[in-house]
C-alpha cells in the first residue's frame, strides 16, 4: 500500500465522479452508475485486490 495515492469519490444521483485528491490539476473521471457498479463488483470478485 501507498500512502501517497489518496482517491475522492462522490456519488451523486446519476453519475460518480473520480479524482486524485492530492492533485488538484488532475481531471475528474466521471462514471455512469451501472459503470460503476460494474467496476466495485469486479474488483470485489477479484483475488488481486483485499477489499
Amino acid at each position: 500500500m501507498n500512502a501517497d495515492n489518496c482517491v475522492e469519490t462522490y456519488i451523486g444521483s446519476d453519475a460518480v465522479y473520480v479524482r486524485n485528491s492530492k492533485d488538484d490539476r488532475a481531471t475528474t473521471v466521471t462514471f455512469t452508475l451501472a459503470e460503476w457498479r460494474a467496476f466495485v463488483a469486479s474488483v470485489k470478485e477479484s483475488d488481486d485486490y483485499d477489499v
